[in-house]
């Protein structure tokens, strides 16, 4: 059947698979390397736009207080559904964030400590209030 098929019919073909290829379910996991907790928060139908050009926002800090282990994304079948049946205008994922354990200490808790106080007794004061 393919052998006499017309090099256009060989191109929509290998083009209709490489896109059923590419529609499958996929997934998505940063680690900062820290040891991960048994805290775990779920966001489901998390929203990206335009095919994921315009990727679903999260904010791993804002669970864990800035001491996070790893960010998973994934697209589920039904996520995948959802973006199928609106042309990839909408394309909603699935987000994990696993909170790191209490040992690991951020980065951002390094630099905070090693800032020098301001010092205490001094008032700002307004020049024109003299």
């Amino acid at each position: 059947m393919y052998r006499n098929a017309s090099p256009r019919a060989r191109a929509v073909a290998a083009l209709l698979a490489l896109l059923i290829a590419s529609a499958g379910c996929h997934q998505i996991v940063i680690d900062s390397g820290k040891q991960p907790s048994p805290t775990e928060y779920h966001e489901e139908w998390n929203m990206a736009f335009a095919y994921a050009i315009f990727p679903a926002q999260v904010d791993a800090s804002g669970y864990c207080g800035g001491n996070w282990a790893r960010v998973e994304t994934k697209q589920s079948f039904l996520n995948w559904l959802v973006g199928f049946l609106t042309s990839g205008i909408v394309t909603p994922m699935d987000t994990k964030v696993v909170c790191a354990s209490s040992g690991s200490s951020s980065d951002a808790e390094a630099t905070d400590a090693s800032e020098p106080e301001e010092p205490s007794g001094e008032s700002e004061t307004n020049p024109g209030t003299e």
